[in-house]
């Protein structure tokens, strides 16, 4: 029997977000430091985290209207977790973060 693999929904709101940096554990695009002192403070587990470089940040720039840039936001979310599936079994999976910067 030959299936055919449906093909992902089309997104008009495909565009609102620009992809600056992939997933990097040390980004260049943006200054993460004010952010990573406030939140080590909240979050116990970003400090060793960050320290076996298992944080990543990917980083977007925002090109579309309000809407779009939420729908778009949302979807980033959703690869970012998606991103991480396949890492939970591994060793320290629990230190694993996934960060999503927007610009603009």
């Amino acid at each position: 029997m030959n299936r055919t693999r449906p093909s992902a929904a089309p997104r008009p709101t495909a565009g609102a977000l620009r992809l600056v940096e992939a997933g990097t554990s040390t980004p260049t695009a943006v200054d993460i430091a004010a952010y990573v002192r406030q939140m080590t403070a909240h979050c116990p587990y970003l400090a060793p985290s960050l320290q076996q470089g298992l944080t990543t940040w990917t980083v977007y720039q925002a090109e579309g209207d309000p809407s779009a840039v939420e729908a778009e936001l949302f979807h980033a979310g959703f690869q970012a977790a998606e991103r991480l599936r396949p890492l939970l079994n591994r060793p320290h999976s629990g230190l694993r973060c996934e960060n999503i910067v927007l610009l603009g």
